[in-house]
């Protein structure tokens, strides 16, 4: 363990990382604590050095190391990484080691026009898609707002009627997009999600939809095999959702309580481990088991 004495030298260690994927990040819509884990995940692959010039793509990392590393409690550790998986910007992957237990490997997804919620540079564009704005008065049309000092949380969008959208909405929205495409990968989805960010703002503040209303007829309409293929915009989930959360209500196929409908998400590896080195890295510490 590595003992900072906050005057960080190249010598200590480095993390290779192409500037092509910083820059894609930068165009990435993130929270706080996808941040972070990315950050950490960067330290423990590409800042792990098994050689001069070499470094790890992947690596087993225990629950207990991403909390120590991003004073991030477990709980909330495990929810911003499945949400990271979901948007297929990181990969997981359980590993059964011969002799040891279970670890789970996890590895950056470089391709980042796989990404959820990243914003491709438009030709010929002057200006970025997103920008940074003082004050929420008068702000321009997709103006990123930065949080209250001292908060925890990503900024907010506003629209140019002065609607803010809140962060639950924007996950909404992401969590609508990555339902649709994993049920059917071609299906025709926006780029920017600010529309259907926007229905969800409207169902909590018109429609009084609860959150946890939100959640289980998201999760119904999608697992469901009539609805998932009707249900492929905000827009249309406002529309039916009365119908759709009687019908998950009164037990359809994907009831609100079953456990059936656990979402599994995994991005396999390329390659097949074999031996623990091949995982953990020669010289690698015995703590990277995972819980």
């Amino acid at each position: 363990m590595h003992h900072y004495e906050g005057n960080p030298e190249l010598k200590e260690g480095y993390a290779s990382i192409a500037n092509e994927t910083l820059d894609a990040i930068a165009r990435t819509t993130l929270s706080d604590y996808e941040s972070r884990c990315i950050h950490f995940l960067w330290r423990k692959t590409y800042g792990w050095k098994a050689s001069p010039g070499h470094s790890k793509k992947t690596d087993a990392i225990a629950y207990s190391q991403w909390v120590d590393g991003t004073a991030i409690e477990k709980r909330s550790i495990r929810r911003t990484l499945t949400k990271l998986v979901n948007r297929k910007i990181i990969t997981k992957q359980p590993i059964q080691l011969l002799g040891k237990n279970q670890v789970t490997v996890w590895g950056f997804q470089k391709h980042y026009k796989e990404w959820i919620g990243y914003e491709p540079k438009k030709e010929g564009a002057d200006k970025p898609a997103v920008s940074y704005e003082e004050g929420v008065t008068g702000a321009k049309e997709g103006a990123v707002q930065p949080p209250e000092e001292g908060a925890n949380q990503p900024p907010t969008i506003t629209t140019k009627t002065n609607n803010t959208i809140t962060i639950p909405c924007q996950d909404f929205a992401n969590k609508l997009k990555n339902f649709i495409l994993t049920n059917n990968p071609k299906a025709k989805v926006p780029a920017d999600l600010t529309k259907w960010s926007i229905e969800f703002k409207r169902m909590i503040e018109i429609d009084k939809r609860s959150n946890e209303d939100i959640e289980k007829v998201i999760n119904f309409s999608q697992k469901d095999p009539f609805w998932r293929t009707n249900i492929l915009s905000a827009s249309k989930l406002r529309e039916k959702f009365d119908q759709l959360y009687m019908k998950a209500k009164t037990g359809g196929q994907y009831g609100t309580g079953s456990n059936s409908h656990k979402e599994h998400y995994s991005t396999a590896l390329p390659d097949v481990y074999t031996k623990p080195e091949d995982v953990l890295g020669k010289g690698h510490g015995g703590d990277e088991t995972a819980e």
